[in-house]
C-alpha cells in the first residue's frame, strides 16, 4: 500500500506545525489570563491539594511566586478535570452522590487553608458518608500504589480534610491514564496523622508570613527538587 500523499494548500488549519503552534499559544494564553483573575488574599493560605508537596516550593507559591504554565501542562490539568466529571458522573448515576456534594468548597480561616472536596459521597439512607479524592497516575505510578498504597501526599490531603470536617472516612479513587484501570483506597482518619497534618499547616503559613523558607524535606539531587522550578532560589535560600 503506498503512502498517503499530502496536498498543497492555504488552508491554515490544514498544516500540522501552524496548528499547533496557534493551539499552544490558545492555551498558553488562557493559563495567564486565569492565573491574572485569582483572587488575591490579605494573607497567604494553604491549598490541601499541595500539603504533602514540598514545603519550601508551597511557601514560594503562598508568597506570590508562580510556576508559568506551559500548553502541555495545561492538557493534563484539562485531562484530569474531565476525569473528575466522568467519575463525578458515574456517583451520581448510582445514587452515591448529589449535585451539592460535588467540588465542596474546604475554606479554614483558623487554619488558612482553601481549596474543594471532589465530592462527598452519601449512603441514600444516610447511614454512611466519605470524602472522594479523585487521582489520576501513569502507569508506572499506578503500578506502585498496587503494591504500597496510595502516595502518602494523597493520603496527607485527605488526612487534612477529616481533621476539619466531622467526616472521618476518605477513598482514594485513582485512574491509570495509560489503560483507566482503577484502584481505590480507603483511608480512615487517624487522630495523631490529622494533628501531624494541621501542625504542617501551622508551620507553612507561619513561615509564608515571615517570608522565610522551612526546613528542607528533600535533597538537591532528588527527583522532586530535579524537576521543581524554584529550585535555583531554593538553593540560595532566597526568598
Amino acid at each position: 500500500m503506498s503512502a498517503i500523499q499530502t496536498t498543497q494548500t492555504t488552508n491554515p488549519l490544514m498544516n500540522a506545525d501552524l496548528l499547533a503552534e496557534m493551539l499552544d499559544a490558545h492555551l498558553t494564553e488562557r493559563e495567564a489570563l486565569s492565573a491574572s483573575r485569582r483572587t488575591k488574599r490579605n494573607k497567604p493560605y494553604a491549598y490541601p491539594s499541595m500539603i504533602g508537596d514540598c514545603m519550601r516550593k508551597q511557601v514560594y507559591k503562598m508568597c506570590g511566586y508562580t510556576e508559568p504554565v506551559s500548553s502541555k501542562l495545561a492538557r493534563i490539568f484539562d485531562n484530569g478535570n474531565k476525569m473528575h466529571d466522568r467519575f463525578q458522573t458515574y456517583f451520581t448515576d448510582m445514587g452515591f452522590l448529589a449535585p451539592e456534594d460535588m467540588e465542596v468548597p474546604f475554606i479554614s480561616h483558623e487554619h488558612r487553608v482553601s481549596g474543594r472536596m471532589d465530592g462527598i459521597l452519601r449512603a441514600p439512607d444516610g447511614d454512611w458518608s466519605a470524602i472522594l479524592e479523585l487521582k489520576s497516575a501513569n502507569k508506572r505510578d499506578y503500578t506502585k500504589m498496587q503494591n504500597t498504597g496510595p502516595l502518602p501526599k494523597h493520603v496527607v490531603q485527605v488526612m487534612l480534610y477529616m481533621a476539619l470536617t466531622p467526616i472521618k472516612d476518605s477513598l482514594i479513587l485513582v485512574e491509570c491514564k495509560d489503560n483507566q484501570d482503577v484502584s481505590i483506597f480507603p483511608v480512615a482518619y487517624v487522630e495523631a496523622e490529622g494533628e501531624k497534618t494541621l501542625r504542617r499547616v501551622q508551620t507553612l503559613v507561619e513561615c509564608a508570613d515571615a517570608r522565610r523558607l522551612p526546613p528542607r524535606e528533600y535533597e538537591a539531587t532528588s527527583r522532586e527538587c530535579y524537576w521543581c522550578y524554584f529550585k535555583n532560589l531554593c538553593t540560595r535560600n532566597a526568598i
